[in-house]
């Protein structure tokens, strides 16, 4: 149980330093733009991120792409 407790403590900072680093990159109220966002700035999360395409309708779900730290999860 404490190395799952300790798991989820560095997934949730992990959490915490992308979003900080995505908000930082916002302009007042808007989101930010494709454009600005580095990969190069967040190198050592890139094997969990995951991009999701968000498709309306009719409302679907299409995975892009997994890092390789997300493999045995999908």
């Amino acid at each position: 149980m404490i190395t799952q407790i300790g798991v989820q403590a560095m997934a949730a900072r992990a959490h915490e330093e992308l979003f900080a680093y995505w908000s930082s990159r916002r302009q007042g109220s808007r989101l930010p733009a494709r454009a600005s966002i580095d990969p190069a700035h967040f190198k050592r999360h890139l094997p969990t991120v995951s991009l999701i395409d968000v498709v309306r309708e009719p409302r679907d779900y299409r995975l892009r792409l997994a890092g390789t730290g997300l493999y045995s999860v999908y």
